[in-house]
């Protein structure tokens, strides 16, 4: 029984995850590859080769600058002095920094800029806590090519506050200012990215996966998105089929989110929402790629959400392929005949006024919870539909 209990004992101890060991930078500007950019303040160094080791948590304290030239696995990382993703190089590289939350109370720049190929941050929760901290790209290239392109991918939240224009800064290439951070969100589920800033912030590009429910909350003048470096084309704010887009307006005067020089491109089955008064209008103005062409899928469904009183949008066409109303006060105001293939009534009301909304075609295409509409409502399931008194 003895050995029994003892082996048990060796077991647990062998299961149990290691402990995070906490580490600081104390070179004034140290390379992350170098033991004597680090001090190791509590844990254990695994692999014993002086460096944070896989889920170790990292500070870079006030007047220290780490350069991130390999790529990481980190848990925690607080940046109160400098923080740059990778080294000025002709190399191309293709560097990936892993991180569980990373806090910015001093600068980060994304990446240094001149050496061709990416650097992605693949991080859990990304705050930004400094006004004017967050840097796409400090130096230019000698050509495009060379430009080292940043990439977000945020899993849960993404946080910023600043009182000043574009925090994100774009980098000025030959006259030309271009905000290259590529915005994407990985795994599934359930994201906010919150900006209480006093202007705007502007991306290259941004991506809502499939499974992926991102919701855009703040107050400002917008969201941009901006020119490509290399093609010096528009980037598309693009959700893909599955993804859902929700712009929230904390403060309905102001519309916050705007394109810039991009567009809003959907796959099918994406979902954009907004809880504007004006509803898909406005700042949504590249709707339509530069040309002409569309690029919002036929089977986009739009969604209205939030407490305020909305209309419908003048980007809402006479027919669409589904609207979901999931409304906790206010009402959709219709300012036009609508013809939907589905619908899901919610919670809320949409109030016709003088118009009609006629759909969708089938009992089996209706959803109907909470919400409700006012007015002249057709509906066309209800010749083939027996005993029809009881809907």
């Amino acid at each position: 029984m003895k050995h029994l209990f003892a082996t048990l004992a060796i077991t647990t101890l062998l299961a149990a995850p290691a402990l995070a060991s906490n580490w600081e930078v104390v070179a004034a500007s140290g390379n992350f590859s170098a033991p004597a950019t680090w001090s190791l303040l509590s844990g254990t160094d695994v692999n014993a080769d002086g460096l944070p080791d896989a889920g170790d948590n990292v500070t870079i304290p006030t007047g220290k600058k780490l350069w991130m030239n390999q790529s990481t696995d980190l848990g925690d990382v607080v940046v109160d002095g400098a923080m740059c993703g990778a080294l000025n190089g002709a190399t191309p590289i293709a560097y990936v920094h892993k991180m569980n939350n990373l806090t910015v109370n001093g600068n980060l720049e994304l990446v240094d800029g001149r050496a061709p190929g990416t650097v992605t941050y693949d991080v859990n929760n990304l705050i930004v806590n400094t006004a004017g901290g967050l840097y796409s790209s400090r130096f230019a290239a000698a050509t495009k090519p060379e430009q080292t392109v940043p990439i977000l991918k945020i899993g849960t939240n993404f946080t910023m506050s600043s009182g000043r224009a574009f925090p994100i800064y774009p980098l000025n290439f030959g006259g030309t200012f271009y905000s290259m951070a590529q915005l994407e969100f990985s795994g599934a589920g359930a994201a906010t990215v919150n900006f209480t800033i006093a202007s705007t912030v502007e991306f290259g590009k941004v991506t809502v996966p499939a499974g992926k429910s991102v919701t855009f909350s703040g107050v400002g003048t917008g969201l941009y998105v901006g020119n490509d470096l290399q093609t010096n084309a528009p980037n598309p704010f693009l959700v893909k089929t599955g993804g859902e887009a929700l712009f929230e307006q904390s403060t309905p005067a102001t519309l916050c989110f705007a394109w810039g020089t991009g567009y809003l491109e959907t796959e099918a089955d994406a979902i954009v929402g907004t809880s504007h008064p004006e509803g898909f209008t406005g700042g949504w103005q590249k709707f339509t790629a530069l040309a002409g062409t569309p690029v919002v899928n036929a089977s986009t469904v739009f969604k209205f959400f939030g407490a305020q009183t909305q209309a419908l949008g003048t980007l809402i066409g006479a027919s669409v392929y589904k609207v979901i109303l999931d409304k906790t006060g206010g009402s959709v105001n219709m300012e036009k005949d609508l013809t939907v293939a589905k619908l899901a009534l919610l919670n809320g009301t949409i109030n016709t006024g003088a118009f009609t909304i006629t759909g969708p075609n089938t009992l089996a295409d209706l959803t109907q919870i909470s919400g409700n509409i006012v007015g002249n409502w057709v509906k066309p399931w209800l010749a083939s539909v027996a005993g029809w008194d009881k809907y």
